[in-house]
């Protein structure tokens, strides 16, 4: 079956609620697959992006798979066939005649990847556009974007569960099954501060399976209601003073979380500890950080930082730093 080529471009997303923790479900029921234990709010990127292109190729009864421009590993490579396969079964469309003829995906990222930039939630949001336009054209695929992606969102999830929050932006509220676009369109930057790029030893994955075991992790779960609740009475007033130290507070929570599951994990280095206690109090600054699971920090600010941020990394001996300036974005793009 022959298609014109399919390219979409999806930005990762950064949460300020956390999704840290994942309900027991059915491993048979794959609708169920990455249901998070708590609703999160995350703000969608604009620079980052996830490319994804699918084309045909001249190769019969194959599908040719490239991860920044390399084979994947077995295993990821695994993950897109299954998420291809789950999206067609979805829709109840035939994919036999398309690898009977012959295609490609291709996937590649223009910021730095194992850094904390949320890589698999735009990759599966990509992908999972671009596989819907492979199944029902992409003018069907547009209409779906365009007028409500609560079937993408979930689709997405079942990928990763992240990427059900990069469908929309730039605020999203991801609860249930599916994530949603909430109605505000406060601009802030996310400069991001990059202390290593190492692998975590112990993967999100296990991370998400861990927290549960941590005697701090049913705390948290009765803290989030009111704290979700401040935090979205800050966005819509878009105080950012507000908004600040409840982030923060959110991000700590999540790492004494993990270290105190079982596993242990601790995903802060000294790097880390050290520019944090340089901040200093949120109240003496107007720029906040947030940490995903792994030991780079986000900054949210209303306002350029990245030269202040330069200068405390200097000031402080860190060696081999990076620094990426964003800013809020909106849902992925179909070409």
């Amino acid at each position: 079956m022959s298609f014109e080529k399919i390219k979409v471009q999806a930005s990762p997303n950064i949460a300020l609620i956390k999704y840290w923790g994942k309900l027991e479900t059915d491993p048979k029921n794959d609708f169920d697959r990455n249901l998070a234990t708590n609703p999160s709010l995350s703000m969608t990127l604009s620079r980052a992006l996830t490319e994804v292109e699918i084309f045909p190729t001249t190769k019969p009864n194959s599908i040719e798979f490239l991860v920044q421009n390399k084979p994947p590993t077995e295993n990821d490579k695994l993950k897109i066939e299954k998420h291809l396969n789950r999206v067609f079964d979805f829709f109840k469309t035939d994919l036999s005649p398309f690898v009977e003829k012959g295609f490609a995906i291709h996937s590649t990222n223009n910021f730095p990847m194992g850094t904390g930039m949320a890589s698999s939630a735009s990759a599966f949001a990509a992908m999972t556009l671009g596989f819907t336009a492979l199944a029902l054209g992409k003018d069907k695929a547009q209409i779906m974007l365009s007028s409500g992606v609560q079937d993408l969102s979930q689709l997405a999830r079942r990928g990763s569960g992240s990427a059900c929050r990069s469908l929309e932006g730039p605020w999203v509220f991801w609860e249930g099954p599916s994530a949603r676009k909430l109605p505000l369109e406060w601009k802030l930057f996310d400069t991001l501060l990059i202390v290593s790029k190492e692998h975590k030893k112990i993967p999100s994955s296990l991370g998400h399976v861990a927290a549960t075991t941590s005697p701090l992790f049913s705390k948290r779960q009765l803290a989030l209601p009111l704290r979700s609740q401040k935090i979205l009475e800050a966005l819509e007033s878009q105080s950012l003073a507000t908004l600040g130290p409840l982030i923060e507070q959110e991000a700590l929570e999540l790492h004494a979380v993990a270290r105190s599951g079982n596993p242990s994990a601790d995903y802060l280095i000294t790097d880390t500890l050290k520019f944090l206690e340089a901040l200093g109090p949120p109240e003496r600054r107007d720029f906040f950080f947030t940490l995903d699971a792994g030991p780079n920090i986000h900054f949210l600010s209303v306002r350029p930082i990245q030269n202040e941020l330069k200068k405390i990394a200097i000031n402080l001996g860190l060696k081999n730093f990076e620094i990426w300036e964003d800013y809020a974005g909106h849902g992925p793009k179909l070409f």
